[in-house]
């Protein structure tokens, strides 16, 4: 796969400003579909079985710059973060493999870069972006948006200066407004804000008003990551049953719905793996400040009542301690 040379990333992704405790006008203009191909990845961060100094090599071979150290995040040891793209990796703590983030503008296009390398990643966070810039856009696609919501009996959350519903408000003076529907704790959620104030007040002189960006925030369990892998941003969509019904009512398409894969009951082998992936580190530890003997034993203490203990089997000649 060939990667075309990166668009010039857009400016850091936050929230616009907000006040809580705010109810939004009713539009007087429709909004127009949004073609399901203009989706793409604004955030996209996965797991990934290599070593870190494997990732930053294959990722340093296509797009070149350097990396330095960063602060890690979510329980890693290290992490480092490229020169000029928006692109970290993380390792070390209790975490069995790499964790990759990709934020901002150049996501989508670093996604496809993991996802061609390192195919067989698991997902952890992916947000799937729409942007409409037509007149009210944002109060037109609140008011599709917002009753899916409501029948679903999901949180709503609002966030902005009051005297911005009104359409009269001065655009110069505007500080952008956010609403999001769902938990922020659920698998999914939406968010939709005003990106021409938000790019704004990251510094840009010329913005367009009504531009204004829904998100999918997706953040898949269990079997879902890997699956997750291999849908494009406008399928990820399906994950969701009521957030597919949202999107479809501004894009000329449903998401396929993805139904959850039942639970398959692991094997006792198959669950020990699991917890050797992710205590391993430790394990290995106390097995080399007190040999596999004092590991087993320490285990022992562990798992069974004094009662139930058993005698340990002697060391063969030769055996690690």
């Amino acid at each position: 796969m060939s990667f075309q040379p990166l668009r010039p990333p857009f400016e850091a992704t936050q929230p616009p400003y907000s006040n809580t405790g705010v109810r939004m006008r009713d539009p007087s203009v429709s909004a127009p579909l949004q073609a399901p191909e203009a989706a793409f990845f604004d955030w996209y961060q996965a797991t990934i079985a290599a070593s870190p100094e494997a990732i930053q090599a294959a990722f340093l071979e296509t797009f070149h710059g350097e990396f330095e150290p960063v602060r890690p995040i979510n329980g890693y040891a290290s992490g480092v973060k490229h020169s000029t793209l928006p692109f970290s990796v993380f390792w070390g703590g209790h975490n069995p493999h790499p964790n990759v983030k990709a934020t901002g503008g150049d996501s989508d296009q670093i996604s496809k870069w993991v996802r061609c390398v390192f195919a067989h990643h698991r997902v952890s966070r992916a947000d799937v972006a729409l942007d409409f810039s037509f007149d009210g856009s944002f109060d037109a696609i609140a008011a599709l948006i917002e009753p899916v919501a409501r029948q679903r009996r999901v949180s709503i959350k609002f966030l902005g200066d009051p005297a911005e519903n009104d359409p009269a408000y001065p655009a110069d003076q505007r500080r952008g407004r956010t609403l999001y529907l769902g938990s922020q704790t659920s698998e999914m959620r939406i968010r939709l804000y005003e990106k021409g104030f938000e790019r704004r007040s990251a510094g840009v002189e010329t913005i367009d008003p009504n531009h204004a960006r829904l998100e999918v925030v997706c953040a898949p369990q269990k079997e879902r990551k890997m699956r997750a892998a291999e849908l494009s941003p406008f399928e990820m969509i399906g994950f969701s049953k009521w957030i597919s019904s949202a999107v479809e009512l501004v894009c000329a398409a449903q998401p396929h719905l993805i139904p959850k894969v039942p639970a398959r009951e692991t094997t006792d082998d198959e669950r020990l793996a699991s917890c050797v992936r992710q205590y391993g580190r430790t394990l290995r530890e106390i097995a080399d400040r007190k040999g596999l003997h004092g590991l087993m034993a320490h285990l022992q203490i562990l798992l069974y009542a004094p009662a139930e203990r058993l005698p340990l089997p002697p060391l063969n000649d030769g055996a690690t301690q």
